[in-house]
Parts: structure tokens; C-alpha cells; sequence
């Protein structure tokens, strides 16, 4: 959930580009008639942060895979660019993808208004669905760090009309029981988390950080893909780990992908990032 320097956006674009190649998947028929789209700042309400970059690949049609994309940035930092990289791959896929911005936490506006603006982006494509040319139901959801908290919980608890299908978290935090809130009460991450859950990092710990979890709504949730590095010291590994035990004694599909001695900052690793790269890909296209 680290903030992102300034370079890193443009390391991710760098990095999986040069994937690129390896991670095409063979030809798929296409529709004449549809180019290439991408608009980069489509609104999706009035605040200057609901904003989103799409990029809809030539000769797609109503079946083509549609995810979207949420950036991470501990809630409060970060931007859809951020995931211009993963965009490219996706393209040269034959898939489509949104990535969103989103207003950022602060002491009036918690993990609830995050959901909003994921349910109203998700909104926003389905409206848009026939003019692009793309399905109407079934988007798969993307996001790293904070941005793959905000999707586990988004598909897990907060769906408004059963859009998500399928969901990818890479390195997300999937809960926040008390070990894990009293290492962040000592770090950079208390302000940001309090912000997020509406509720300051004391004990007794309030249920609000219960509520924040996406690991407390299992009943709903669908098809889950854990990405997840042993040397994360931001989000621990284990939270990972947990989610997928619990989905796996709740009858529900999970896969998790551990990157061996791999941090938070996975960027920062060619391997990491082709395994991140093929492995969404693969999940991706197994459940469009």
C-alpha cells in the first residue's frame, strides 16, 4: 500500500511491454468494424478523481473479457496511469479494461464512499456497454495493494447487480485483525487505515475494521485469484493465506500465487512482474 515514486508508472509500462510478446495468446477472430478505443479520462461522476482511462482492442464484441483496473497508493496516493502497463498487455490480449480513479479516504470519507465509486464506474461501463460494443455483465476486477483491497471487497460485499464475475488481488490486504492493526499503529500506514475503516487504531478496536474486510464476506464471494510475495513486510504474506483458507472451508474457488522472497514493491522485479503479468492472464481468460 506504499505510495508509488513518481517513476514507478512508467517501470510498470516499461517492464511489461518487454512481456508483451510472451504473453500473447494466439489470434482470436475480430469484429471489422470496431477499432481500437481508448479514451483517457472518461467521467464517471462529478468529483475531478472519478475519472478512468479505457482501452477497448480492435475487433471485440460483446464476449471479449472485460477487467477493471484499481490502483493502489494506501487509499490516499497513486493514479489509474499507474496501470498503464497492465492496459498495454491486456490490449495485445484481445481484452479490454477501465482503469478507474477514485477519491481518496479522509476523516469524512471511508471505505463505504470507496465502494461507491467502484459500483459507480462499474455503472458507468455498463451504461456505455453498446456504444463500445462490449458485454454488460461479468467484468472481472484488478487491483494491487489498496486498490486490491478495494476490489476483494467490492466483489465480495458490495456488488449492486452481480456485475463481478471474477476478481484479482495482487498483494492486497484481505483483512485487518489486531497483530496486523498494531504493527501499522507504529508505521506510516495508521493514518491512511483509520481513514479508510472511519475509526482510529485503539483497543478496544472498533468493528469498523472487521467491516473493512473483505475475509468478512464470504457467503458472496466469487472466483478469486491471491497474488501474493513471502517477503511482503506491507501487507504480510499470511493475510493471503488466511483469505484462502477461508474461501476453500466456504466451498469457494481460490487460487494463490506465492512469489517466493518477493516484497511489496514487486516492481522492482522483472520475474515477479512476467509471473504477475501471465498468471492474471491465464485467470483472466479462464473465467470471461
Amino acid at each position: 500500500m506504499k505510495t508509488k515514486s513518481a517513476a514507478q508508472p512508467s517501470l510498470l509500462l516499461v517492464l511489461l511491454m518487454t512481456l508483451v510478446s510472451s504473453c500473447v495468446k494466439d489470434p482470436v477472430d475480430k469484429v471489422p468494424d470496431r477499432e481500437l478505443f481508448i479514451e483517457t479520462d472518461a467521467s464517471y461522476g462529478p468529483d475531478s478523481r472519478q475519472r478512468m482511462t479505457v482501452a477497448l482492442p480492435e475487433g471485440r464484441d460483446e464476449k471479449t473479457p472485460i477487467v477493471i483496473l484499481i490502483h493502489g497508493g494506501a487509499w490516499t496516493a497513486g493514479d489509474k496511469t499507474d496501470l498503464a502497463g497492465m492496459q498495454q498487455v491486456l490490449l495485445q490480449n484481445q481484452i479490454g479494461s477501465i482503469s478507474i480513479n477514485y477519491r481518496f479516504v479522509s476523516e469524512n470519507h471511508h471505505f463505504e464512499g470507496l465502494m461507491e465509486d467502484v459500483g459507480l464506474a462499474l455503472a458507468a461501463v455498463k451504461a456505455n456497454a453498446e456504444e463500445w460494443g462490449i458485454r454488460t455483465a461479468h467484468y472481472q476486477l484488478l487491483g494491487a495493494s489498496a486498490g486490491a483491497h478495494m476490489a476483494l471487497l467490492y466483489a465480495y460485499g458490495f456488488q449492486r447487480e452481480n456485475e463481478v464475475s471474477a476478481v484479482i488481488s495482487v498483494a492486497g490486504p484481505t483483512a485487518f485483525p489486531d497483530e496486523f492493526l498494531a504493527v501499522a499503529a507504529l508505521g506510516p500506514l495508521k493514518v491512511p487505515i483509520e481513514a479508510m475503516a472511519g475509526a482510529p487504531i485503539a483497543t478496544p478496536y472498533s468493528p469498523r475494521f472487521s467491516a473493512a474486510g473483505p475475509i468478512s464476506y464470504l457467503t458472496d464471494a466469487v472466483p478469486t485469484l491471491l497474488i501474493h510475495g513471502t517477503a511482503d513486510t506491507t501487507v504480510p504474506y499470511a493475510l493471503s493465506t488466511a483469505l484462502e483458507e477461508a474461501l476453500e472451508n466456504n466451498g469457494k474457488t481460490v487460487q494463490l500465487i506465492t512469489l517466493d522472497g518477493v516484497g511489496h514493491d514487486f516492481l522492482v522485479d522483472p520475474t515477479a512482474v512476467s509471473e504477475v503479468a501471465n498468471q492474471a492472464l491465464a485467470w483472466i481468460n479462464t473465467y470471461e
